[in-house]
């Protein structure tokens, strides 16, 4: 059985990227959002830039994840390939 005490600092880093992940996302989503109203962009638009942004804080939260627990890039980027594939068959 693995020991939850021996990835004590993973644990910690990983939620305190998090915690500022989830923090900045809701900044730039109500600075988007501000901006957005101000400079009148239509709501597609805004739609458009809400899903980018969310789509950068994801791809964020991967990697940092994926650093802080020392996942192999070598694997990780056969994984990924393989979702892509898999993503692009379907569509």
């Amino acid at each position: 059985m693995i020991d939850p005490m021996s990835f004590k600092s993973e644990i910690l880093y990983t939620i305190i990227l998090l915690v500022i992940i989830f923090s900045l996302h809701y900044l730039n989503k109500s600075a988007i959002r501000r901006f957005g109203r101000s400079s009148s962009i239509d709501m597609n638009s805004r739609k458009v830039i809400f899903y980018l942004n969310n789509l950068l804080f994801s791809i964020l939260a991967i990697v940092g994840i994926s650093l802080i627990w020392g996942v192999n890039l070598e694997d990780f980027s056969v994984f990924l390939s393989s979702v892509l594939a898999l993503i692009s068959s379907t569509f």
